[in-house]
């Protein structure tokens, strides 16, 4: 049957256009404050009422609407933020694409109120759909108000979509707390029916935004990222190992300080982290990658939070390494014995690298008596009490306070901090091993402190390091060689990859018709299955990681090779087992993430027993 084509009337394709850009009441949000960045805003305040469906109101002090520019903000692609089509290649707003006001305009009545900081008087626009807009003269404070109310209500199938008011709310939240990570140096408040929901301080620190968003726990547990590679700059926090989520939800990740949700970079963060990750969960993270916007492209989606990176490789490659550095600088510091004996005499290459523990002693109290708390910011000072128990109304406080700030050094005394650093690798010259509980961990005196080591966490951590060395060397030769097909853009990719595989101890080459031949795997994967190792290898290259490929067949071989919890271990195996560990350089977990030891302090213990208060 012929169908008459016909051009659709311009409410009906504005309405379906809308669709696109708004979609429940936190698009609506999210439009209307970007522009309101875009505009320069130091602060911005979000209304909502029944979560946005009964009205939504977002107040900004930016730049600002001239008069003769208020009819064009409801029009179609009228935009103040691009000229031609070159201009999309160098993207440095928010927005660009001019269809947002025009797309809440053809679902909702809408009203905006406005005035620059160097005009006599402002401007209202008022407007419902299909009718002309009404734009009055006003006398106004400085900046923007956008009024948006009923949204849907020309709309009754797409409004029946939306959640109830809290659902619509958390969903407004989430997107403003994102906002407020981006760009900590804008305040951002948020009512949602008369109540305060979130507010920033907008003083330009990202930790404190962060405390303001998630609070102060958060806060305290996470580590400083600062990382420059060439055109790439990555800074922000990450979190400790051990605070982790059952989502990525609680990872924010921009990119020119733009909200994106890149499976790719995501992916880059847990792997920063390398094994120090237990399966199925995911750190905190709050990242900002800057890069030349001619390097991303960000016009794929009207919501814009996919974007188009150039060389996406070497920006995941960045991600992980940054992820990595901060937390090799953070941390826990190696467990080394003195094999010399305590007392013994030491090179004098040794007297220059190691600072005896009486010279500590003077130049911490020496040290202690210059910090001033008043260094401290309010949020670190909560942090060291929350996270050492100090309370106001202790009568030692201020001394405490200041022992506590020592550790801050927030005078970021270099020396100070290099000798710290030389500290900790005298954390374990002298300590005794107590035994073990439950046939699983071992305790270890020393210093006032006990170390409770998983015997299976700890020793599968070793055989899985020795196993990553030996693989580069150590080939085991198919009797037979392996004939594998695989796909055409496969095939290639192996092939350019001969050199790289060949330093993991694969042997590998064309065998013709998009298949290779296989002749020799590392030892430490034989028995697995061929197609399956080659299966993994290109997903690895295809993902541009550069780890070792064969991760998780090594973590498997090197969890069935260890010792077992409940494994009765011999007095000679516990010190050969505490011996190796503290000879050796570890990720303080096993490679699936669960920690190895943990520390209970003296003190601890005391406050346990009211011993101390």
């Amino acid at each position: 049957m012929n169908r008459q084509i016909k051009r659709l009337d311009e409410a009906v394709a504005a309405r379906i256009a809308a669709g696109e850009v708004v979609q429940n009441p936190s698009s609506v949000v999210k439009e209307l404050i970007e522009n309101a960045l875009d505009a320069g805003a130091g602060a911005v305040t979000v209304e909502l009422v029944n979560g946005g469906i009964d009205s939504i109101r977002v107040t900004d002090n930016g730049a600002g609407i001239r008069p003769e520019d208020m009819p064009l903000t409801i029009e179609k692609h009228a935009t103040s933020k691009i000229s031609d089509f070159e201009d999309i290649l160098h993207i440095g707003t928010l927005g660009f694409r001019g269809e947002a006001l025009a797309s809440i305009a053809a679902v909702c009545n809408l009203t905006i109120k406005s005035q620059c900081r160097d005009a006599a008087e402002g401007c209202v626009l008022k407007c419902t759909p299909n009718t002309p807009a009404e734009i009055k003269p006003a006398g106004l404070p400085n900046g923007t108000s956008v009024f948006v109310e009923n949204l849907f209500f020309n709309l009754p199938a797409r409004r029946k979509f939306l959640k109830k008011a809290a659902a619509e709310t958390a969903k407004v939240t989430d997107l403003l707390l994102r906002l407020a990570l981006s760009r900590p140096d804008v305040s951002i408040k948020c009512i949602a029916n008369a109540s305060l929901v979130l507010q920033t301080p907008g003083n330009g620190s990202l930790k404190d935004a962060i405390t303001a968003c998630y609070g102060s726990n958060v806060a305290a547990k996470l580590a400083r990222v600062d990382y420059n590679q060439g055109d790439i700059m990555i800074s922000g926090y990450v979190s400790d190992p051990n605070f982790l989520y059952k989502s990525t939800k609680n990872q924010s990740i921009f990119v020119n300080q733009r909200y994106v949700q890149q499976r790719e970079l995501h992916s880059a963060v847990n792997e920063g982290y390398a094994q120090r990750l237990m399966k199925g969960t995911y750190p905190f993270c709050v990242l900002n990658i800057s890069i030349p916007p001619e390097d991303v492209d960000v016009n794929i989606h009207p919501a814009k939070t996919t974007v188009m990176l150039r060389d996406g490789k070497s920006v995941a490659a960045a991600l992980r390494t940054a992820v990595h550095d901060a937390m090799q600088e953070n941390a826990v510091p190696r467990i080394i014995p003195d094999k010399t004996g305590i007392g013994a005499a030491q090179t004098e290459e040794q007297s220059e690298e190691v600072l005896l523990f009486d010279d500590w002693n003077i130049l911490e109290t020496e040290h202690n008596q210059d910090i001033d708390t008043k260094t401290l910011s309010d949020h670190d000072i909560a942090a060291l009490m929350y996270q050492n128990g100090l309370k106001e109304d202790d009568p030692n406080y201020d001394w405490e306070l200041k022992e506590l700030a020592l550790d801050c050094d927030p005078k970021e005394d270099e020396t100070l901090v290099r000798i710290s650093e030389k500290l900790d690798f005298l954390e374990f010259l002298d300590y005794e091993i107590i035994g073990t509980v439950f046939h699983t961990y071992v305790v270890v005196e020393m210093k006032e402190k006990l170390y409770f080591i998983d015997q299976h966490a700890a020793h599968e951590r070793l055989n899985y390091n020795r196993l990553i060395s030996e693989q580069q060397v150590s080939k085991q030769t198919l009797l037979i060689p392996q004939i594998v097909h695989v796909l055409p853009e496969d095939h290639l990719l192996l092939l350019d990859h001969r050199e790289f595989l060949d330093t993991l101890g694969f042997e590998l080459d064309d065998f013709g018709g998009n298949a290779v031949k296989i002749s020799t795997v590392p030892a430490a994967v034989a028995g697995i299955e061929t197609d399956k190792i080659l299966e993994e290898i290109i997903h690895t290259l295809k993902t541009g990681q550069d780890v070792v490929v064969m991760k998780e067949q090594i973590m498997k071989h090197a969890c069935r090779m260890s010792v077992k919890a409940g494994d009765a271990l011999s007095q000679p195996e516990i010190v050969l087992l505490i011996e190796e560990l503290a000879e050796t350089d570890l990720i303080p977990t096993c490679p699936h993430g669960r920690p190895i030891a943990i520390v209970l302090t003296k003190d601890e213990l005391e406050k346990t027993f009211k011993r101390k208060i």
